[in-house]
């Protein structure tokens, strides 16, 4: 690299850092970075991620990628027809990995329907002939673990000024943070560990950071409103005690 896209990437990267957008790396491996000039002059950085981390299970097609997409589907379907507000699903880091989203749902409706789908998903895999992990790291090794990523708002956070609302509610998740992790499912500091996911005694949040404990959006900052993601939970997590936690921190408990 040339001496002046080196000065360059070393600018740009010092930015993106300082707004949040990357966080400082602990895997081993690298990847290849280039620069195209734009029509200005300026440069643009580009790097290449296709064989770092991700690999070629997330989002991947094909047999030898797409492990599962056939129970994925029927269990998409089979929630659909139960009436779960089940809203999206996609492949995941591991091979064989799996997430799907539900909601957006009101109060304990969320506990209600995850729990459903959770059976769905048991029942499918049962007449497919496989068995559904839900643990929170099922393959050792240099993979990103299972969570719930819990995403949460309340009235006041999507009317106007609901930016400030939902920065309180997070320094009071906080000052919990060591109650909050207790609850957040077994074995959840075998995921934890700083690697791939915030370490699990560690509490911070930022804005389109998912390496934090929380993670606001770049939408929600933008508008002043709307909602935050509770990134901490376990994939075992019980959604009850998940929800019902968040609720009473940010709403009802004083520091």
């Amino acid at each position: 690299m040339a001496p002046a896209e080196l000065r360059e990437l070393k600018e740009q990267l010092k930015d993106l850092l300082e707004k949040g957008f990357i966080r400082p790396s602990m895997s081993p491996w690298g990847a290849p970075v280039l620069f195209v000039r734009k029509k200005d002059g300026s440069l643009r950085m580009c790097i290449d991620y296709r064989q770092l981390n991700k690999g070629p299970y997330y989002c991947g097609i094909g047999a030898g990628k797409a492990f599962g997409r056939d129970i994925v589907d029927a269990h998409y379907k089979a929630c659909l027809y139960a009436g779960i507000h089940i809203s999206g699903i996609n492949g995941e880091v591991m091979p064989g990995q799996r997430e799907f989203q539900v909601g957006p749902s009101v109060g304990i409706a969320s506990g209600d329907e995850l729990w459903v789908a959770h059976y769905i998903l048991e029942r499918t895999c049962e007449i497919a002939g496989v068995v559904v992990s839900f643990d929170p790291k099922p393959i050792p090794g240099d993979w990103n673990g299972t969570g719930a990523h819990t995403n949460y708002s309340t009235k006041s956070m999507r009317k106007v000024g609901g930016y400030e609302v939902i920065k309180k509610a997070i320094e009071k998740l906080g000052l919990r943070h060591k109650e909050h992790i207790e609850a957040y499912g077994e074995g959840n500091e075998r995921r934890l560990t700083g690697r791939h996911e915030t370490d699990i005694n560690t509490f911070k949040w930022g804005v389109a950071n998912r390496g934090a404990s929380i993670r606001v959006g770049r939408d929600t900052e933008k508008e002043g409103k709307g909602y935050f993601e509770d990134r901490r939970p376990a994939s075992n997590m019980d959604p009850y005690v998940v929800t019902s936690m968040i609720a009473e921190t940010t709403i009802l408990w004083n520091p």
